[in-house]
C-alpha cells in the first residue's frame, strides 16, 4: 500500500525532536512492507517574520518535502487557506509524478495537514484519514468561526476520523458539536528503542531520580514540579530531578529553581535527541508530567516502556494510559497533592513491577499493535 503522510509539524534541521511521532509512524510502516511519503506543509500568517522552507530530501528512504505558503490578506481565513491549499497541490504533483498516486492520504491535524489532504483528495480522488492532537482546539487556541467551520467540514468528509484519547474525543465532540461516533479513538505509539532498555527495579529512596520531558512552555507546568520537588528536597536532600527540552521559559524556571533553593538539585538537560531521551528514561526513578491538558500524553508510555512508573496531573489524555499499576493521576493541581504522589511513590517503589509496566505498555501502545491498526483503518478506506 502507498501512504502520503502530511503533519501539521515536523522535524527541521533547527529541531530535529519536535513531530518525531509523525516520523516514527512513517518508518513503521515502512518495516510493515508499505510505500511511505511525507509532505510538510508550513502555513505561516500574514505577520510572521519565518521563511518557508522548500526542499526535498531523501530522509534514509523516506522521501521528505518540505513546503509551504505565506498568508498574504490580513484576517481573510478563507482566502488563505484557498491558496495555501493550491500551493501545496503543486508540490504534491511533483511527489506524484515520481512515486506515483497513494491510495491513502494520513493527514495529521486539521490545521494546516488536513486542510492540504482534502484537496488533494478533492482533486485526485484519494480516500483521506485524520488523526486529530491539536491541543488548542480545547484550550482556546481555535475560537474563529471559519476555523471552527473548516474543521467540522474536514472531519465530515474524511473517510476516518481518528483521535488519540477517549478525554480528548469527549472533549472535540462537545467544542464542535459532533458525535463521538464520528471519531474513532487510536493512541499514539511508542518507539521501538524504548523497550530496549535495561529494566531497573530497584531505587535508592536516599537519592531518587525524577525525569520530565517536554517543551518548556506554560501549559507543561514545570513550576508545580518544581515547587513539589522542593519539598521532597525536605526529606530527601539527595534527590535529583531532570528537566529535558527547550523553551521559551527556560530562563524563568532556572531561576524559580534558584528561589525555592533547589538549583543543586535541578538539572536542566536542553534539547534531547530521542536516543538521548531514551537514555535519560532508563536512568530515572520516576517520570513526572504536570500539564495542565494533554491530547495524549506520548512520553508517559515512553517511560512505561521502560518499566518506570509515572505521576501525571489529571489532564485528560493521561486517562486512558496510567492506572494503579503504573503510577498515579493527581487529581488537582495543588503543589501538596503532586508532592504526595511523588513521596508516595518512592515509599511504595517495590509495589510497581518494572517488567509488567513494560508489558502492559507492549500491549496496548507497541508499534506493531498500532501500525496493524493503521493498516485496518487504510484497508478499509482504500479505494477497490
Amino acid at each position: 500500500m502507498h501512504i502520503l503522510i502530511i503533519p501539521s509539524w515536523y522535524k527541521t534541521n533547527e529541531n530535529l525532536v519536535i513531530g518525531s511521532f509523525f516520523e516514527e509512524q512513517a518508518r513503521g510502516l515502512m518495516k510493515a512492507g508499505h510505500q511511505v511519503g511525507i509532505i510538510y506543509p508550513t502555513f505561516l500568517s500574514f505577520t510572521s517574520k519565518l521563511k518557508i522552507k522548500t526542499e526535498i530530501v531523501q530522509d534514509n528512504g523516506l522521501p521528505t518535502y518540505y513546503c509551504g505558503y505565506k498568508a498574504i490578506i490580513p484576517r481573510s481565513y478563507r482566502l488563505n487557506y484557498h491558496f495555501f491549499k493550491r500551493e501545496i497541490f503543486k508540490i504534491y504533483l511533483q511527489y506524484e509524478k515520481t512515486y506515483g498516486i497513494p491510495d491513502v492520504i494520513h493527514a495529521h491535524t486539521v490545521f494546516y495537514g488536513a486542510i492540504a489532504a482534502n484537496y488533494i483528495s478533492i482533486k485526485r480522488n484519494i480516500p483521506y484519514v485524520v488523526t486529530e492532537h491539536f491541543t488548542p482546539f480545547i484550550t482556546g487556541g481555535v475560537k474563529h468561526s471559519a476555523d471552527i467551520n473548516i474543521a467540522k467540514s474536514i472531519y465530515k468528509k474524511s473517510s476516518c476520523n481518528l483521535l488519540v484519547s477517549s478525554g480528548f474525543r469527549k472533549l472535540l465532540s462537545e467544542k464542535l458539536q459532533i458525535s463521538e461516533s464520528d471519531f474513532k479513538v487510536l493512541p499514539n505509539m511508542v518507539d521501538s528503542r524504548f523497550f530496549e532498555t535495561k529494566v531497573n527495579k530497584t531505587i535508592d529512596k536516599t537519592k531518587p531520580v525524577f525525569f520530565t520531558m517536554s517543551f518548556l512552555t506554560e501549559r507543561k507546568n514545570h513550576k508545580l514540579m518544581l515547587e513539589a520537588f522542593s519539598l521532597i528536597i525536605k526529606k530527601t536532600p539527595l534527590a535529583i530531578f531532570k528537566i529535558g527540552g527547550e523553551g521559551s521559559i527556560r530562563k524563568d524556571l532556572e531561576a524559580y529553581a534558584h528561589n525555592l533553593g533547589i538549583k543543586d538539585n535541578v538539572v536542566f538537560l536542553g534539547e534531547l535527541s530521542r536516543d538521548e531521551v531514551v537514555n535519560e528514561m532508563s536512568q530515572c526513578d520516576i517520570f513526572l508530567l504536570a500539564s495542565t491538558f494533554e491530547t495524549f500524553g506520548v512520553v508517559l508510555i515512553e517511560a512505561l516502556a521502560t518499566g518506570k512508573p509515572v505521576i501525571t496531573t489529571d489532564s485528560v489524555g493521561p486517562r486512558d494510559i496510567v492506572n494503579l499499576d503504573n503510577g498515579i493521576v493527581v487529581s488537582t493541581l495543588e503543589v501538596s497533592s503532586f508532592y504526595n504522589a511523588m513521596l508516595k511513590l518512592v515509599e511504595d517503589y517495590q509495589l510497581y513491577n518494572p517488567i509488567k509496566i513494560s508489558e502492559d505498555c507492549r500491549i496496548r501502545f507497541s508499534e506493531s499493535f498500532i501500525i496493524g491498526e493503521l493498516e485496518t483503518i487504510y484497508r478499509s478506506v482504500k479505494h477497490t
